[in-house]
């Protein structure tokens, strides 16, 4: 899950976010999107909520088979 802290700093990327994971938009674009709204900045919290997320689920899912 999101904390409140990262959720708030998220909330100003998400047409970003949107246009980035959007399977119409041309990988091309997608890299201009990256540039121009400093991708080196939200990018990292972005995989590591998602990592966190998904490593959450995935052991709750090992403990659930295991039990």
């Amino acid at each position: 899950m999101l904390t409140a802290k990262q959720k708030k700093t998220l909330k100003k990327y998400r047409k970003p976010i949107i246009k980035l994971t959007s399977r119409t938009i041309p990988v091309k674009y997608k890299r201009k999107i990256l540039a121009q709204e400093g991708g080196a900045i939200w990018i990292p919290l972005l995989v590591g909520s998602v990592i966190t997320t998904l490593g959450h689920k995935i052991f709750e899912a090992l403990q659930s088979k295991l039990s």
